[in-house]
């Protein structure tokens, strides 16, 4: 679903997501689904920041045209620093990841051009949001029986995932795992001592908004503490966990 922000009508907010999604040189799963559902213009940008796990959001900057100025796509905790106010759509981030939806925001400031400052590393301005927009991430076929056999087997399972926590925590009890386990953000996990990490690390079982360093960390972790570990993962962000 769309939902525009601050005055943004709904075929405004569409045009310009499917324009973004049109005009990324990078794209990826998300830009794909976006440029798949929504029409847009593809333009010609003055810079870009293509999306990865660390960032968990994408940018592009257009020098005049229909669009001028900055747009950023990404996951809110990463974009709060850079808003004035988060606050009036909370409600709707959390309403969305309770049903299990993975929700972005769209932003800009319409009088930046570039997304890099002098020495070549990304930065965001001031932004101004948009809109959001959801996402259904669909369970696996026979992932409930996966689950299950697994819990037969007592084998005690951990999800970690770079989504937004609520929405993880919402596909696992999809996937037939118990509404009472604890859930763990990577922003907690950052401000986290070593001895509170593992603690973590032995009694969480939902992880969000996890970068893949953390993903390394949390299963050599558990591996220090005795536990047999197996991962399994499909994505580029699990390639450093994996190889643990």
């Amino acid at each position: 679903g769309v939902h525009p922000l601050n005055g943004a009508t709904q075929a405004e907010l569409e045009r310009m997501l499917g324009s973004f999604a049109a005009s990324a040189a990078s794209g990826n799963k998300t830009s794909e689904a976006i440029a798949a559902g929504l029409t847009g213009e593809e333009l010609e940008a003055a810079d870009e920041v293509p999306f990865s796990s660390a960032r968990k959001w994408s940018a592009l900057a257009f020098d005049g045209g229909p669009m001028p100025g900055v747009y950023v796509l990404g996951a809110t905790e990463m974009l709060a620093p850079y808003l004035a106010d988060s606050e009036s759509f909370d409600a709707q981030i959390r309403a969305w990841s309770d049903e299990g939806l993975r929700v972005l925001l769209f932003a800009r400031n319409a009088d930046v051009s570039t997304l890099h400052d002098t020495q070549g590393v990304p930065a965001l301005p001031l932004l101004t949001p948009l809109g959001l927009i959801s996402f259904t991430d669909e369970l696996r076929p026979g992932v409930q029986e996966t689950i299950a056999a697994f819990q037969a087997a007592d084998i005690e399972l951990k999800v970690i995932s770079g989504d937004n926590p609520g929405t993880v925590a919402a596909l696992a009890r999809q996937a037939g795992m118990p509404a009472d386990l604890r859930t763990v953000s990577g922003t907690d996990l950052a401000q986290m001592s070593p001895a509170e990490f593992a603690e973590a690390a032995r009694e969480g079982a939902i992880f969000g908004r996890i970068t893949p360093e953390q993903k390394r960390q949390l299963v050599e972790v558990l591996k220090l503490q005795g536990q047999f570990v197996a991962m399994t993962g499909d994505g580029v962000n699990d390639v450093l966990s994996l190889k643990r």
